[in-house]
């Protein structure tokens, strides 16, 4: 595992912003029915939109991408398990000849972000019908005993049984495969729940309850799943991250009543963090400050277990017509999340009021749903943030229950006058530490006063040399 160093020096004051120096700023990079990416066809087209995208959001200092890499049982890379995403090529299962995973890695990598890789578990296919062939066969034709068409409002999805201990075997080898695979910073799941108190699962409890009450089974058979494979990550790779994004409402609060994760879903995502089995929750916490958005922020952090709640903001209600880019699966959704139909249309204003509250209350970051909202620039959200709260970088909050070793001192630090207004440094990798880990990238700061004050991040004068 590689670490942040830092380099002290003492220079000329910069001018002053206050914003927070560590900060998870994440975007959902939506790859479901190409909300935000791919738009185009053909492997040229789509990585110059991809790298386009990822400049933007690095020139606004953004640091982190959830990259939907399993949206509805296809994949954004090759897998010996489930076929390639229909929107890569319009036909699900055909190879496009490039592998958008490792790309966006590399690209998010380069320009210092992490990935994360956002997988739909539970989802796995929109509308009544089956999928077509491919090879590999789609979950649905592949284990069809694993799988159950769910109707909800006249909108079809066929989703994953969670109770049958092949699905939990499943999702974890499709999981581990990509771990295996891939320079991943964190896996990022999605779905982690039932689709309604109404699943038909009748025989699946018959089968394997064991004469337990519903809920708590049903919750029961999430969280394994969620305990397998957070395991096996960290059986493999430790320093691999595991998160996730729940529904906004854990259960039901003063100022925030509504469609509850544990009650309605059966989505315990509390217990994931207390049992150590998760290092950051998103929560998708998409309502007004007026209204039950800061009631549940601080819910969330009150209730976080000494883990990183980064809260998920609405971006795409900044739309003027609310839901006008999902499709019916989604609007069903949503209309459970905002089941009192909350005005669209915010400002831009509404979104930095809600991150400045996620900093004030305590929070690890903001994620953002979705990032074309984000990137392109919708009520001039782009250039605000840059501008003002994310006018500064900001590093990734470390998590000392998965390495809690800091990096020794650089050595042989030397400074060159070359001129009354520039500088060299040099310095030499420092020894390694106990647990072998290799320095990631150095902060450079300066300051006219003595302590250097490493907590400011104004003082940075380099970000991220390596």
């Amino acid at each position: 595992m590689k670490k942040l160093l830092f380099i002290l020096l003492i220079l000329v004051p910069q001018l002053s912003f206050s914003q927070p120096k560590e900060e998870v700023r994440a975007v959902w990079l939506t790859t479901v029915w190409g909300l935000d990416w791919p738009k185009r066809s053909g492997e040229a087209n789509q990585k110059a939109d991809m790298s386009e995208i990822l400049d933007s959001l690095k020139s606004a200092n953004f640091n982190t991408v959830m990259f939907q890499v399993r949206a509805r049982g296809d994949l954004m890379y090759p897998s010996i398990y489930e076929p390639w995403a229909k929107v890569l090529t319009g036909t699900l299962g055909q190879n496009p000849g490039w592998d958008p995973l490792q790309f966006v890695i590399e690209e998010c990598h380069a320009r210092g972000m992490e990935v994360h890789a956002w997988f739909v578990a539970y989802n796995v296919y929109s509308g009544s019908s089956t999928p077509p062939s491919t090879t590999p066969e789609h979950i649905v034709n592949a284990h069809p005993e694993l799988c159950k068409l769910y109707e909800d409002n006249g909108s079809y999805s066929w989703w994953m049984d969670p109770g049958i201990p092949e699905t939990r075997k499943y999702l974890v080898d499709v999981s581990m495969e990509m771990v295996n695979n891939y320079d991943l910073d964190a896996l990022h799941y999605d779905y982690i729940r039932y689709p309604g108190s109404d699943f038909d699962d009748a025989d699946t409890y018959a089968t394997y309850g064991g004469g337990q009450d519903l809920g708590d089974w049903r919750r029961a058979n999430i969280n394994q799943f969620i305990y397998d494979v957070y395991d096996s990550v960290q059986s493999v790779k430790p320093w691999v991250k595991v998160g996730s994004a729940p529904i906004g409402i854990y259960h039901n609060i003063p100022g925030a009543n509504g469609w509850q994760g544990y009650y309605d879903v059966y989505q315990d995502a509390r217990d994931w963090a207390q049992k150590g089995k998760h290092d950051y929750i998103c929560p998708q916490i998409y309502w007004e400050m007026s209204s039950r958005f800061p009631y549940l922020v601080d819910d969330w952090v009150a209730n976080s277990y000494g883990k990183q709640i980064v809260t998920g903001i609405a971006a795409y209600r900044m739309e003027s017509k609310k839901e006008a880019t999902f499709p019916g699966e989604e609007q069903s959704f949503y209309r459970k999340v905002l089941e009192d139909e909350p005005k669209a249309g915010w400002s831009a204003t509404e979104i930095l009021n809600q991150l400045d509250y996620t900093r004030n209350a305590g929070g690890f970051g903001q994620t953002y749903f979705r990032t074309l909202h984000i990137t392109y620039n919708v009520k001039n959200i782009h250039t605000l943030l840059k501008e003002g709260q994310y006018k500064y970088p900001a590093n990734i909050p470390p998590m000392p229950w998965k390495d809690n070793i800091p990096p020794n001192r650089p050595q042989n630090l030397t400074l060159i006058n070359n001129s009354p207004t520039s500088i060299t440094l040099n310095w030499d990798i420092p020894v390694s530490p106990p647990d072998g880990d290799t320095v990631k990238y150095y902060n450079v700061y300066q300051s006219s006063v003595s302590p250097v004050n490493i907590d400011d991040i104004k003082n940075v004068v380099k970000f991220q040399v390596r």
